[in-house]
């Protein structure tokens, strides 16, 4: 079986589009010891000369329910461009020989990515004040026997800078601070653990919102102080062998060295496949396919074929919108060699050369897990007008 041949020509997806689907759930959770539950009825304070009543909102609140799912569409989008962003700076990382020009060049990407992250923060903030909380006072919105987000505001005190909550549309502005500080913060440490490299590599670290930060202001501990992106030894604190510090200690000739191994197990392991090709004799390159085959002894992709849970495992990060953009996967051994392929044509187009997709496999529980030395890949170009391409393709893997 070619598993090419499964994917759709060029002549045939000019009458096809492809609708990818898309989206996270997120939530804002603001770490730090909950407040004691108050113990008044929320009903509405008796009259006073000064201060007249506020009535506390109900349980169904509109601008309790707003803000939900406001947080929740804007930490979704911020993920997905960010994602898009730090991918190809990744990828870089994987080939020294390239690492300066594919590094400037995924720089220009992320920041169309980062741009589309403050696009959606503004629509966040003018969901808030203009919608969903506008005509809450914002005495309701903090207090604790209102909406209770007073709780925040020492989080919006944390932030660089600091954030002084004075009305909705300063409340507004800090929850979407805080939450790009999350969201940052846990695909820099949790999901992408070479994500800072790839932020240093490319130059955008004033870009992204709290990325050398040690923790984003809504730990309670959060001391605003930056991690350094290299920790640099100390060699005045190395002990000789007789304990004292400040000397270099001597090697012993009769010692075993310890051999180095790389991890005893794994969860997922991530390919990005790139592409290479002069762009200047091929400014029109509008078909792109690459097969990327890999050992089903160590790591396996849900479903087959094309299927959605086999789709839902591949990123495009060509940067081209539109076009269509598929996948298929052929994990049988006795069809022929293991492999998925991952195809975009794109009409106009051009494709660009460089980063092309992600590919995230399962570890096989138990397996060794696997090297670069395990995937091989497989390029096929073509122009607007079918005539080949002469293409390279290249595989920077991850294990984690």
């Amino acid at each position: 079986m070619n598993i090419r041949s499964s994917l759709p020509s060029l002549a045939a997806a000019l009458a096809v589009t492809l609708a990818m689907p898309s989206g996270a759930d997120a939530r804002l959770a603001v770490r730090g010891p909950r407040p004691t539950p108050s113990p008044t009825p929320r009903v509405a304070a008796t009259p006073t000369p000064d201060a007249p009543p506020i009535a506390p909102p109900s349980d169904g609140d509109p601008c309790q329910s707003g803000l939900r799912l406001a947080a929740a569409a804007f930490a979704s989008k911020a993920h997905r461009a960010l994602g898009s962003c730090l991918l190809p700076g990744i990828a870089c990382l994987g080939d020294p020989a390239i690492l300066d020009s594919c590094c400037a060049t995924s720089a220009s990407r992320c920041r169309r990515n980062l741009a589309n992250v403050g696009d959606a923060g503004a629509e966040f903030e003018r969901e808030i004040t203009r919608r969903a909380c506008d005509d809450l006072p914002l005495e309701v919105l903090l207090a604790s026997d209102g909406l209770g987000f007073g709780s925040v505001t020492a989080a919006c005190g944390r932030l660089e800078p600091a954030e002084d909550v004075v009305d909705v549309a300063t409340f507004a502005k800090c929850l979407r601070r805080l939450l790009i500080e999350d969201v940052v913060h846990r695909m820099t440490t949790v999901e992408h653990p070479r994500a800072l490299e790839a932020v240093l590599c490319m130059g955008i670290e004033d870009e992204v919102p709290g990325v050398l930060l040690d923790d984003p202001a809504t730990c309670a501990g959060s001391t605003g102080t930056v991690a350094p992106p290299t920790p640099t030894p100390d060699p005045s604190a190395t002990p000789d062998p007789g304990g004292s510090p400040g000397a270099t200690p001597t090697p012993d000739p009769n010692a075993t060295p310890t051999p180095i191994t790389g991890p005893s197990s794994c969860t997922t392991v991530t390919v990005v496949a790139s592409s290479g090709f002069d762009a200047t004799n091929f400014p029109d390159v509008s078909g792109l396919t690459i097969e990327t085959t890999y050992p089903p002894d160590r790591v396996v992709l849900p479903g087959f074929g094309g299927e959605a849970s086999v789709q839902e495992r591949v990123t495009n990060l060509s940067g081209v919108a539109g076009g269509l953009f598929n996948v298929a996967d052929q994990d049988d051994p006795g069809q022929g060699p293991v492999a998925i392929s991952v195809g975009l044509v794109a009409i106009p187009g051009p494709i660009p050369p460089g980063v092309f997709a992600a590919i995230r496999f399962d570890c096989v529980e138990g397996a060794a897990p696997p090297t670069a030395n395990d995937f091989t890949c497989a390029i096929d170009a073509s122009t607007l007008l079918g005539a080949a391409v002469d293409a390279t393709c290249s595989l920077a893997v991850t294990v984690e």
